[in-house]
């Protein structure tokens, strides 16, 4: 076995090339100067260097989202770390792929409490709370793995931002290092005795309704959710995380469901079976009755153990579950509804889009004038402002657009 001599931080830089990594965002610091050095020589990595360390994450967050790949972020350990923990802990709400490679105090004063310049005790355990997975490297021959179960672990399941910590030592000191090729992980399928039973409570409706969520939009799920919206003449309404699942001018779409305002729970209320995927399902004013049918698919078991009255609960992507429960309709004879049912999700998006002229003229003008002057492949972003909130209902997304928030 071939195993050549190299820097740990050169195995840092050829770890992330090796896993197609072409942008790290980055503040510069002295425990990480190695690997400032070894990224400079990349022939494929783009390294784009910020002001501050809660930048370097949002960044890396941003990009993922629009990129739909892992972003990277590069910084110094205690409170370069720490003011990278805000945009982490948003990236963990998001269900956002972040990798962020935080440096670390010399491997020999580790849990000395000897006040070397940025330390923090139990970094790690700072992390443990908004990541799905930290570790520390502690050889020049740990790196590389390190960095391949990080994506693993960002591009497995539920997609949710990452840690790897690595001293200053480990990143200077050379060793033999075993390179790993990146994988491509096969996405969680579906049990087949619980899609049957989907398929035959959807194909009994007679008020069916769609609720996605951010985890169509990553699974890339759209036309499958299109194609049971229309065998089924169901009305699908959406989270802002979804913007663009579903084209906005979908004549099953109905809108966004957000906070406490808006029609779902009305809609949701006079449906009998739901089907719900990628999303936490959190509409307020519903509670699901007696008589309801709630199928939920999502690819984290643990949002199907909350209790939302859930009749059958599918671990799986969004996309294999859909795309099955799609192909059990058709095979049940199940054809286009839309020209039969197609009233129901046209009078529900009448009803929201007078609520939002009764109840936000002003932010609504502003937000179909921004619009009305983008593009339908535009990147927008919504901020923690009025207008921003209202631009969660009111902005419509096409096939192509992307609508980036914080949740």
């Amino acid at each position: 076995l071939n195993m050549p001599e190299m820097t740990g931080a050169e195995a840092l830089r050829r770890s992330l090339e090796a896993e197609g990594v072409d942008t790290v965002f980055a503040l510069p610091g002295v425990q990480i100067m190695s690997a400032f050095d070894a990224l400079h020589d990349s022939q494929s990595i783009r390294l784009v260097s910020t002001r501050h360390e809660q930048t370097t994450a949002y960044m890396a967050d941003g990009y993922a989202r629009v990129a739909r790949k892992p972003g990277v972020a590069l910084v110094v350990p205690g409170p370069g770390a720490l003011n990278a923990s805000a945009a982490i802990g948003t990236a963990y709400a998001s269900s956002s792929p972040v990798l962020l490679i935080s440096g670390q105090i010399p491997s020999d004063s580790l849990g000395k409490g000897e006040g070397q310049l940025h330390e923090v005790e139990e970094q790690l355990d700072i992390f443990k709370p908004i990541v799905k997975w930290n570790t520390r490297v502690s050889s020049v021959a740990g790196i590389p793995g390190a960095i391949h179960e990080a994506f693993k672990q960002m591009t497995t399941g539920r997609p949710r931002p990452v840690e790897v910590e690595i001293p200053p030592d480990i990143l200077a000191a050379t060793g033999d290092v075993e390179l790993l090729e990146a994988e491509r992980y096969p996405v969680k399928q579906p049990n087949d005795a619980l899609i049957a039973r989907a398929a035959e409570a959807l194909a009994g409706a007679a008020r069916p309704a769609i609720v996605i969520g951010g985890g169509t939009l990553r699974a890339e799920a759209g036309p499958e959710v299109a194609a049971i919206a229309e065998m089924l003449g169901a009305p699908i309404v959406g989270t802002q995380q979804a913007k663009g699942v579903v084209p906005a001018s979908h004549p099953q779409y109905v809108g966004v469901h957000y906070a406490q305002v808006g029609v779902s729970g009305e809609l949701l209320g006079d449906s009998d079976v739901i089907l719900v995927a990628g999303t936490r399902f959190m509409v307020p004013g519903f509670k699901a009755k007696d008589g309801q049918t709630i199928i939920k698919i999502d690819v984290d078991q643990r949002e199907l153990d909350k209790d939302h009255g859930t009749t059958v609960a599918i671990n799986a992507d969004a996309r294999a579950g859909l795309g099955a429960i799609g192909a059990a309709l058709r095979a049940r004879g199940v054809e286009d509804a839309r020209g039969r049912n197609s009233e129901r999700a046209a009078e529900y998006r009448t009803k929201l889009k007078k609520f939002m002229d009764d109840e936000a003229p002003e932010q609504m003008a502003w937000v179909n004038a921004v619009r009305a002057a983008t593009d339908d492949d535009a990147v927008v972003i919504s901020g923690m402002t009025n207008i921003g909130y209202w631009s969660h209902l009111a902005y419509e997304v096409e096939e192509g657009g992307e609508f980036i928030t914080s949740g």
